[in-house]
């Protein structure tokens, strides 16, 4: 079955589309810029998530299509963090580093706080649980938001026994609108969740 949208209403509500219909053990939400190796990586995540009730949602190890490890695990935002990766500007060289889990955050299994939004494998049932994305994002932030939203009902696991590669296509935010979009996310996000500033 395919589902679509009259509307662009965001990458939350087009992922929601699915909720009335989903009736499976496991969901992934997966970015058209993605790419499984082989089919035994899905397989390994299934497994992990069979032995282990308790998580609501499994991240994998991202990788460029060259096999370099993609830094895209997180801290749990704080107003201060995204200010500076929002600048990019080289400074507090260990506190970027840290809000990023390096230098060995990607070697182990652990909980995450933060995880990105382009390969999410969810149990179904939690993912009704939250009701989905917030579709008050349209575009950024939405995934950490999900990802906290899972952590009060459940666990996020980083897993890297398992991988994809992604392109990781971001053109949209060097324009002043992708820009402005991602500003009007952080704000959502920290109203909801609090101005944690440091």
């Amino acid at each position: 079955m395919l589902l679509t949208s009259e509307t662009n209403s965001g990458f939350g509500a087009g992922n929601n589309l699915v909720l009335p219909f989903l009736d499976s053990d496991y969901h992934f939400v997966v970015n058209p810029d993605i790419v499984v190796p082989d089919e035994s990586q899905i397989a390994n995540m299934i497994v992990y998530l069979q032995a282990h009730p308790q998580v609501g949602l499994l991240s994998p190890l991202i990788k460029f299509p060259d096999g370099t490890i993609q830094h895209l695990l997180k801290k749990e935002s704080t107003v201060f963090d995204m200010a500076l990766r929002f600048t990019g500007l080289p400074i507090f060289k260990k506190r970027q580093r840290s809000f990023i889990n390096l230098p060995d955050g990607y070697k182990k299994i652990h909980r995450a706080d933060n995880v990105p939004g382009s390969f999410m494998v969810f149990r179904s049932s939690v993912f009704k649980s939250v009701k989905g994305f917030d579709e008050k994002y349209f575009l950024y932030m939405e995934d950490c938001d999900i990802t906290r939203s899972v952590n009060t009902i459940s666990n996020v696991t980083f897993y890297p026994d398992a991988f994809v590669y992604h392109e990781w296509q971001r053109g949209n935010r060097k324009s002043l609108k992708g820009i402005m979009t991602m500003l009007k996310s952080m704000r959502i996000y920290f109203n909801k969740w609090g101005w944690k500033l440091f």
